[in-house]
């Protein structure tokens, strides 16, 4: 008889599970499921941002230069648009040179000149120019910083 033939086949170990995890995984996993939420919170916000913007550039688009009531219609517009970007506190109150002098802040210009006076009879206002001035503005908004 051969010796051989005692021997026994060589026991393979049991397989290796993938649960439960190593604690670094889980780390990974969670580090992972922030930072997607954290991109869809600021894609969404983005988006957001952005539509003010598009949709004030649109009303203002809509509205007639022609208007004695322009100069006011855009600053309304423009006021309004601060203030869903969050800058309400800084500009609700403003009137007259301050106002001029914080929308200079993100477009220079001859502000006085282009808004006119609107307490006037016969209200005067830079017409395309000012439309033109308020859309350089809009453009600044989202981006949060006055113009350079």
């Amino acid at each position: 008889m051969n010796p051989l033939d005692q021997l026994q086949d060589i026991a393979l170990p049991a397989q290796v599970g993938t649960f439960p995890w190593a604690w670094g995984w889980w780390l990974l996993l969670a580090v992972t499921l922030v930072a997607i939420g954290a991109a869809i919170y600021w894609l969404k916000q983005r988006r957001q941002q952005r539509h003010f913007a598009t949709l004030a550039s649109t009303q203002l688009t809509q509205l007639s230069s022609t208007a004695p009531q322009f100069s006011q219609q855009v600053s309304e517009l423009l006021k309004q648009t601060f203030a869903a970007y969050g800058q309400r506190q800084q500009c609700a109150a403003l009137a007259g040179e301050q106002w001029h002098q914080f929308l200079n802040e993100y477009h220079s210009a001859d502000w006085l000149a282009l808004l006119g006076n609107p307490y006037q009879p016969q209200a005067t206002h830079g017409g395309e120019s000012l439309r033109q001035a308020a859309q350089q503005v809009l453009k600044q908004i989202p981006k949060g910083v006055p113009d350079a």
